[in-house]
């Protein structure tokens, strides 16, 4: 059953920042082959690119209008070479500014500049607790060269006595590396770190990571969810957060990536809905049934300006689906919230739900990705 109050998560805490985070894809290059990425499986089809200075400095009238900056697309941020520049003008408009790593290039020298230019978030990617597992999933990688990079940077800011960038250890789940998700938490409580996600594959583009899911529609394997549990109980016994998605999908009203909230743009400048639909065309594999993707795109910043591109009819229509669950989602948590813990009252209030997203469904190409299904 949804927990209603949860999935309502329109709250903003300035009425003047439209959006939760603006993605920016600073590059599509990446040091690693990791076996959940689209970008080794592509060949000569994958260039590597980076946003130029003209790109970005075009998208400067979108950060007061919104409360994070996530420097993240299909590559590696810290390959960017004027990534300082980057961050320093975002934090120019009083925006946090953030983006996820693969943690291999995080050197005391990019920890020192990271700290100068005000990062606010660093997410680091690992795939195991143990070496062989880690460097199977995110080939080219060595679990304890990220882990000693992370001591460096967590001892750069005990001298410096700063806390940002604030520190969060991102885990890919697979059927190969669940099992170690409990020791994983304890290994990154050593590391001194307070904070944790287990993410899923969430974009399922060819046989191998159709296979290596954990999650379903239907049966859930039990061992999954014991490993889940355990890793639970181990970040309450070190005092860690760790966030977790659901191993059993049913349609959300909204997704994480909300279009309402949250846009992307690649490192050409055009302006996406989020990033998985970004990429030029794309297989997408869903519920075992193979799909081509392309490209949804409304605009680029080089022809005209963002708010140009957001007032889009075309850009519009793609929203409505969204503001009209969105505002369904609205009233059923008010009705569940008067519900009280009525469990009937509350067990009608979600089945009106799904009537009502079934009679407003989501645009075609969001119903077949897995993050439509509250992952």
């Amino acid at each position: 059953m949804f927990d209603l109050c949860r999935l309502f998560t329109n709250k903003r805490n300035h009425a003047e920042r439209r959006f939760k985070a603006v993605q920016i894809e600073i590059t599509t290059a990446c040091n690693l082959a990791c076996t959940m990425c689209p970008f080794p499986h592509k060949g000569q089809s994958w260039t590597n690119h980076y946003m130029s200075w003209d790109t970005f400095a075009r998208l400067k009238e979108i950060f007061p209008f919104t409360h994070h900056v996530h420097l993240q697309g299909w590559g590696e941020p810290l390959l960017h070479p004027r990534l300082g520049e980057i961050i320093s003008r975002v934090k120019e408009s009083t925006t946090r500014v953030g983006f996820t790593t693969n943690g291999t290039l995080l050197t005391g020298e990019v920890a020192g500049m990271l700290i100068d230019q005000g990062l606010d978030t660093l997410c680091i990617s690992i795939a195991g607790a143990t070496e062989g597992t880690h460097g199977s999933i995110r080939k080219g990688s060595s679990l304890k060269q990220i882990f000693s990079n992370i001591l460096v940077l967590q001892e750069y800011k005990r001298r410096r006595r700063v806390k940002k960038p604030y520190v969060t250890v991102s885990y890919i789940l697979s059927r190969h590396n669940i099992h170690e998700l409990p020791q994983a938490v304890g290994l990154v409580a050593d590391l001194g770190v307070g904070d944790m996600v287990a993410t899923h594959i969430d974009f399922v583009h060819n046989k191998q990571t159709d296979d290596d899911k954990v999650f379903s529609f239907f049966v859930v394997n039990p061992e999954y969810e014991a490993f889940l549990e355990k890793a639970r109980q181990e970040a309450r016994k070190h005092k860690i957060i760790l966030r977790t998605y659901p191993l059993r999908l049913e349609e959300a009203p909204c997704c994480e990536l909300n279009p309402l909230q949250f846009v992307l743009v690649n490192y050409r400048g055009d302006i996406c809905p989020c990033t998985y639909l970004s990429l030029p065309a794309a297989k997408r594999i869903f519920c075992g049934q193979s799909y081509n993707v392309e490209q949804v795109s409304f605009g680029n910043i080089h022809e005209e300006s963002f708010q140009e591109i957001w007032e889009k009819p075309g850009y519009k229509m793609f929203r409505e689906p969204f503001l009209k669950r969105r505002n369904l989602l609205k009233k059923q948590v008010g009705l569940s919230l008067l519900s009280g813990t009525d469990p009937g009252k509350a067990e009608t209030a979600c089945l009106r739900l799904k009537e009502e997203m079934a009679k407003n469904p989501l645009p075609e190409p969001c119903r077949i990705c897995y993050k439509a299904y509250g992952i």
